[in-house]
């Protein structure tokens, strides 16, 4: 799987990948029994249907530090808003979180959408969304292909522009 950068720039607690009392969920999380931080930010060189970088969603070890955090692509959470928003959710490029490739298989995690969208609306508290669906890593991946495609041919444009004026 790819890897790509989100540029975090704030932080929360969450309660995904809270520890589950048996099974191999709990110890693939080393028995952390606080949820993971989450990271909200944005993926340079990506350019959504408005133009600017899609907002992504990180799920961080600690200690979760605003600043460019390695991730993989793993889902997408589609929001109920007008115009509706995909936002792309990712888990760092670190351990604990190797096993965690795809948003499909949430349930090893608790990691249910609706626990991402609960650690959006505490970065956005006046947002009043819901999750209106949500797509694995296939999706993901396709999301960061079309963005940085969408990117270049904004940036190429804009060079263009640059050289005609």
């Amino acid at each position: 799987m790819p890897s790509i950068e989100i540029e975090v720039t704030l932080t929360v607690g969450s309660q995904i990948g809270r520890s589950l009392a048996t099974g191999h969920a709990a110890e693939a999380h080393d028995h952390h029994t606080d949820g993971w931080p989450l990271g909200w930010g944005s993926a340079p060189g990506t350019a959504g249907p408005d133009g600017r970088e899609i907002e992504a969603v990180v799920l961080m070890a600690e200690p979760a530090l605003p600043g460019p955090v390695a991730a993989w692509p793993i889902g997408v959470l589609r929001l109920d808003e007008s115009p509706p928003r995909s936002v792309l959710v990712c888990v760092a490029e670190e351990e604990p979180f190797m096993g965690f490739t795809d948003l499909l298989d949430h349930t090893d995690w608790n990691a249910a959408p609706e626990e991402w969208l609960h650690g959006f609306r505490r970065v956005h508290p006046d947002s009043a969304c819901h999750v209106a669906g949500y797509g694995g890593r296939a999706e993901a991946v396709a999301l960061v292909a079309d963005a940085e495609r969408r990117h270049d041919v904004l940036r190429s444009a804009a060079a263009d522009v640059g050289r005609d004026a």
